[in-house]
């Protein structure tokens, strides 16, 4: 009886840790990804030929994406597991899809930005006004 308790125990410990809470697609082979709850969400680059699952491109707490043919935009409250975010400050980031972004080394990744900074950064790379962040978590805004 012990040895059975020990096994579900141990079967419930490990499964809690193979899955995500959330992990929901957005273009290609990116993801907003969160471990056990939404205030942990990210934003992952999940390489199918990587045995090692997904790499954090942006960090907690992710609550607003957009993206196009050629750039991710991201709105994220920076946090720091395990505190709640800090939504008095929200940073903006561009990440390229094209012209040979790795999330690995997070060469031409853009930001963390302030709203003038994004503003003038999309003006530069000629992010057209109609990417609009169209997936958007109300309850982390």
């Amino acid at each position: 009886m012990k040895s059975k308790i020990i096994y579900l125990s141990l079967w419930c410990l490990l499964s809690g840790c193979l899955g995500f809470d959330t992990k929901e697609k957005v273009v290609g082979n990116y993801y907003l990804v969160a471990p056990d709850d939404e205030s942990q969400l990210s934003l992952d680059y999940c390489d199918p030929a990587d045995q090692n699952g997904c790499g954090g491109v942006i960090g907690a707490t992710v609550f607003a994406v957009g993206y196009n043919e050629k750039y991710i935009i991201v709105k994220q409250h920076p946090s720091a597991f395990p505190k709640a975010p800090n939504k008095k400050m929200t940073n903006f980031f561009i990440v390229p899809i094209t012209g040979g972004f790795n999330y690995r080394t997070m060469n031409n990744l853009i930001g963390p930005l302030t709203l003038e900074q994004f503003s003038d950064k999309r003006k530069e790379l000629n992010i057209p006004d109609s990417l609009k962040f169209t997936i958007v978590k109300d309850n982390l805004k």
